[in-house]
């Protein structure tokens, strides 16, 4: 991948900081955790604060979970489009509509009418993957009175 441009580099640093030069001529550097000569810290006041720089960086770019949800809701949104333009009588209008229609007959054939569900599927699955067990139960009853409302006819 590419380096982030906008990211300090890390300073490397030796570890035993005695064992180290100091880069002035012939002094040796003041100790970091005391106060010194000069410090303007009472000697009883403890370790310095971390400065800002010093901090851990958080990790760059997106999580793999947000990239996927972003994969879900994208596959989404194509299998909704693909559906709505494949049973659509002008399709052609749209031209790019029409070359995705034209790209999927081509890849798929008669299958072209099975992808926007396995577009479906799959965007959802993505986003709905991280719910687990806290996705609300949905009851027989409202299922089967809108089963009865688009087919008319009773279970039984």
């Amino acid at each position: 991948m590419f380096p982030n441009p906008f990211r300090k580099p890390q300073d490397k640093k030796p570890k035993g900081k005695a064992d180290a030069k100091p880069k002035s001529g012939g002094k040796p550097a003041p100790p970091k955790g005391g106060a010194g000569k000069g410090s303007g810290r009472p000697s009883g006041a403890g370790p310095r604060p971390r400065s800002r720089g010093q901090q851990p960086l958080p990790p760059a770019g997106m999580s793999l979970d947000r990239k996927l949800d972003i994969i879900g809701i994208v596959l989404v949104f194509t299998g909704l489009l693909t559906a709505l333009s494949l049973f659509s009588a002008n399709n052609s209008d749209i031209p790019f509509l029409s070359a995705w229609l034209t790209f999927n007959r081509q890849l798929a054939g008669w299958g072209v009418f099975g992808l926007p569900l396995a577009f479906l599927g799959v965007g959802l699955w993505l986003v709905l993957r991280k719910f687990g067990d806290r996705l609300p139960q949905v009851e027989a009853e409202p299922t089967e009175a809108l089963r009865v409302a688009v087919i008319g006819k009773p279970p039984g």
